[in-house]
């Protein structure tokens, strides 16, 4: 999998399959699946992208994705395609329960909402690849300082991860974002 950062909250994943992913897009995206964590007023995606935006489980083109509600207004997207579990957990700015860990699943990549009160979530969920997102600068270094974990690559504008090469220990992956903040 092909993961690169948009900027806020947007992820592109292009998968072996070649299948395109976007979460969240900011602007106008070609691609065949499009994932909200949120209502959005202009869709970002072009008419015959698929679109998931409400709680459920999805399968498109061998892209396995399980949208939970979390709150009022959040979604949390598990995707799942080449052995790799993705967790995408939009704007949540607190621990979760127990339950909803639970619900979640074994997570590979996190996708972690930078700041809020998130106490112990990466150690609860234990994942092998950290990406931090909805950052600026000094929101970055402070979570980085807080949080201890090691740093795989910093500053890169896309990364390819593969399930046979994922880390033991949890690190930390810094994309650099292709938007303004």
């Amino acid at each position: 999998m092909e993961l690169k950062y948009l900027g806020q909250s947007s992820f592109r994943m292009r998968f072996k399959s070649g299948m395109i992913l976007v979460i969240n897009p900011l602007d106008k995206q070609k691609c065949d699946i499009v994932a909200l964590s949120r209502a959005q007023k202009d869709g970002g995606f072009v008419e015959e992208t698929f679109v998931i935006s409400e709680e459920g489980e999805y399968e498109i083109g061998g892209v396995g994705v399980v949208v939970i509600k979390e709150g009022e207004e959040n979604l949390i997207m598990v995707i799942r395609q080449n052995g790799i579990t993705t967790c995408h957990l939009g704007n949540l700015s607190h621990d979760l329960s127990e339950k909803q860990i639970e619900e979640i699943g074994p997570v590979d990549v996190l996708l972690l909402p930078v700041g809020g009160k998130l106490g112990e979530l990466i150690s609860n969920i234990s994942p092998s690849i950290v990406v931090p997102m909805w950052h600026k600068e000094k929101e970055l270094a402070e979570f980085l300082d807080s949080s201890s974990l090691e740093i795989m690559l910093e500053g890169v504008d896309k990364v390819k991860i593969d399930a046979n090469t994922l880390p033991e220990n949890t690190k930390c992956l810094v994309l650099k974002s292709h938007h303004t903040q």
